[in-house]
C-alpha cells in the first residue's frame, strides 16, 4: 500500500506540472532558474541565481519532511514548499504544502488565487470541501491514499474527523499559489475594514464584529539584522501557540522582515549563525542555534548556546504583555528590543539607535501640548495624536498632563522591533563589529 501511495503522490505532482500548451506560470526560457530569494527586485518571480553557483542541493529540500506543530487553537499546521521556501521551484510552476491535523483539527476556510490544488491523504480520515462561485458546497470524506481536487481560487477547508493524527500533501500547479484566509482577511486587515461594512455584510451588530476582531488581534514583530553578516532568525512557540514564519528564515545583513503574531502569542525568538548546509548529512547546519539542520525550524527549539528573546503577548490590554532577553541558554549575538516611537520624538545615541522617546511637550514646547496658558485646564487641553499612541500601548500610564489612568499595572504591546547586533560589539576575540 505504501508503494501505491508513493506512486499516486508523484503522479499527482507530474500531472500538475505545466504543459507547453497551457500552464499557470509562463514557460521558462532556460532549464531552470533557482531563485535569489533575498533579491531587492523581482518581476513575477525571483531573479535567477548564477548558473555557476547552482549545486544539486538547490534541487532538493526537506522543508515538508517534518511534522508541523499543531498545538494551536485550530489544531493544524501548514508547511509550504513553494518558491520562497524551496528556491529551485522558481519559474517551474509547481509547489506543495504539507498539512498536519491534530484530532479534530481544522485548516480553516481559505483560497489559493493562483493555483489549483490536488490533495492526497497520507494518514488519517479527513473531510475536504469547497464552495463554488454559485454557492454550491461539495465535500468528501477521504482516507489514506485517496485524492481530492480543489479548483483554482475557490474557498475550501480540510478537517480531521478521525481519532488520530491526519496528514495531507497538497500539490499545486503554481510556484507561489498564494493563500487568502477568509476570517483573518476580513477581520484582521490592516488598516481594518470599517465595522459598519462588516456589520452590514454579516447582518450582525458592531459589538459582534468587535468581538471577532479581538480574537484575531495581531502584533507586529519586525526582525532587523544589523550584523555585518547573514543570520537565520528562528521562532519557537510555547505549548499551544502558533508557529511564526515557518519557525525560521534567512536574513541578509542590513535587511529586515515583518512577522505578524497572534495577539496572545507566547514563545522565543533567536538567530542562527554560520550556515553549512549539506543535503547528504543530518549533521547540524548552523554553527550556533541549530534546529536539526533545517531552514524552517517549524516549532523546534534551537540548540544552545543562543541569545533568546522571550515574548508573552496579550491582546487584552487589561492583561500585561512581557518581553525580555535571556542568557540562560548562553549567548551568541547581541540583541535589543524596542517598541514603536514616532521619528520626531525619538532620541538616538551616537550610533543612531533609538534609546528613548520624548513627550510632545518636551519635543515641541507648544502650549497645547504642555497644557499651559489658554490650554491650562482639562477642558481645553486634550489628548494629541502622540499621547493617544502611548495611551493605546500603555493605558495605565499618564500620557499627558490631564490624563487620569487607573493604577499602573503594565503595558500592552502591538509592535516590537528585534534588532540583532544593534551596536558595536566584540566576539570575544580580536574581531570588532560595527552595526550596518
Amino acid at each position: 500500500m505504501a508503494s501505491t501511495i508513493s506512486i499516486l503522490f508523484f503522479l499527482a505532482s507530474f500531472l500538475l506540472a505545466p504543459s507547453p500548451l497551457q500552464s499557470a506560470d509562463p514557460d521558462p526560457l532556460q532549464d531552470f532558474c533557482v531563485g535569489l530569494i533575498n533579491a531587492t527586485e523581482s518581476v513575477n518571480g525571483f531573479p535567477c541565481k548564477p548558473a555557476s553557483a547552482v549545486t544539486a542541493n538547490d534541487f532538493s529540500s526537506d522543508v515538508i519532511a517534518y511534522e508541523g506543530n499543531t498545538n494551536n487553537p485550530f489544531g493544524s499546521n501548514v508547511t509550504g514548499a513553494n518558491a520562497m521556501a524551496f528556491p529551485g521551484l522558481n519559474t517551474l510552476g509547481v509547489s506543495m504544502n504539507r498539512i498536519d491535523l491534530a484530532p479534530g483539527g481544522l485548516n480553516p476556510p481559505h483560497s489559493h488565487p493562483r493555483a489549483t490544488e490536488l490533495d492526497i491523504v497520507i494518514e488519517g480520515t479527513v473531510m475536504i470541501g469547497f464552495v463554488t462561485t454559485g454557492n454550491v458546497f461539495y465535500s468528501k470524506v477521504l482516507r489514506k491514499g485517496e485524492l481530492f481536487v480543489v479548483p483554482r481560487g475557490l474557498v475550501h477547508f480540510e478537517r480531521n474527523i478521525g481519532k488520530g493524527k491526519a496528514l495531507i500533501f497538497a500539490a499545486f500547479n503554481g510556484q507561489m499559489p498564494g493563500t487568502v484566509s477568509i476570517a483573518p482577511t476580513l477581520f484582521g486587515a490592516k488598516p481594518p475594514i470599517p465595522d459598519a461594512v462588516l456589520s452590514k455584510a454579516f447582518q450582525v451588530g458592531t459589538g459582534v464584529v468587535d468581538e471577532i476582531k479581538s480574537k484575531g488581534h495581531t502584533a507586529s514583530i519586525t526582525v532587523i539584522n544589523k550584523c555585518p553578516f547573514q543570520i537565520w532568525p528562528s521562532a519557537a512557540p510555547n505549548n499551544g501557540h502558533a508557529v511564526l514564519a515557518d519557525g525560521g528564515f534567512h536574513l541578509e545583513s542590513g535587511h529586515s522582515r515583518l512577522i505578524e503574531a497572534p495577539g496572545n502569542w507566547n514563545g522565543r525568538i533567536w538567530a542562527r549563525t554560520g550556515s553549512n548546509f549539506d543535503a547528504n548529512s543530518w549533521q547540524p547546519a548552523y554553527q550556533t542555534g541549530d534546529c536539526g539542520g533545517r531552514l524552517a525550524c517549524n516549532g523546534l527549539i534551537g540548540t544552545p548556546p543562543a541569545t533568546l528573546v522571550e515574548i508573552s503577548l496579550h491582546a487584552d490590554k487589561n492583561t500585561p504583555s512581557y518581553y525580555d532577553v535571556s542568557l540562560v541558554d548562553g549567548y551568541n549575538l547581541p540583541v535589543s528590543i524596542t517598541t514603536v516611537c514616532p521619528a520626531e520624538l525619538a532620541v538616538a545615541n551616537e550610533d543612531g539607535e533609538v534609546v528613548a522617546c520624548k513627550s510632545t511637550c518636551l519635543a515641541f514646547g507648544a502650549d497645547r501640548f504642555r497644557c499651559r496658558n489658554e490650554y491650562g485646564s482639562a477642558g481645553k487641553c486634550k489628548p494629541s495624536v502622540y499621547s493617544k499612541l502611548f495611551k493605546d500601548a500603555c493605558p495605565w500610564y499618564f500620557s499627558y498632563a490631564f490624563d487620569a489612568p487607573s493604577p499602573l499595572v503594565s503595558c500592552g504591546v502591538t509592535e516590537l522591533f528585534i534588532t540583532f547586533c544593534p551596536a558595536k560589539w566584540s566576539d570575544g576575540g580580536d574581531n570588532q563589529y560595527e552595526p550596518v
